[in-house]
């Protein structure tokens, strides 16, 4: 498996803005009114400004582009953009409950999703190296490891 195909990228793409202006809509409630106003106002406006531009707008349009879509270099940076976005809008959705005063970036919010990943990693190495990568009951493991393989011949 590959992966995702360029144009499932792209669907995937507009499915996440589909899903995020719908979960816009559905904020009608009075009670959760004050949670966008929150979001839109303060500060947090530019953000959700860049979040709309470059988490749906910018990738959505260079995957319309055949040519970047056969480009891997061109997904490999869209794919990296997209992520960076994520986290904004994970900061965008968690960070006006923490700062009432307003947009503000603390040092802490660069620090916790890297010691949060960091900590993820090691532990996803520890527990990889306790077990074996292939499956040693395969009865075909021992045919397979004597038949010489294209890189070998």
């Amino acid at each position: 498996p590959q992966g995702l195909t360029p144009g499932q990228f792209l669907d995937e793409c507009f499915i996440n803005a589909r899903l995020k202006a719908g979960g816009q809509r559905i904020g009608n409630l009075a009670e959760e009114t004050p949670w966008y106003l929150h979001r839109t106002g303060h500060g947090w406006e530019a953000l959700a400004t860049l979040l709309i531009v470059f988490h749906f707008a910018v990738p959505f349009l260079l995957l319309l582009s055949r040519k970047s879509k056969r480009n891997a270099q061109v997904l490999a940076i869209i794919a990296l953009g997209l992520l960076a976005m994520r986290f904004v809008d994970l900061y965008w959705f968690i960070g006006p409950a923490f700062h009432r005063e307003g947009f503000a970036i603390r040092w802490l919010d660069f620090v916790t999703p890297i010691a949060i990943g960091g900590l993820w990693v090691a532990w996803f190495i520890r527990q990889l190296k306790g077990r074996p990568l292939i499956s040693l009951q395969d009865s075909a493991l021992e045919r397979m490891l004597e038949e010489p393989h294209p890189a070998q011949s």
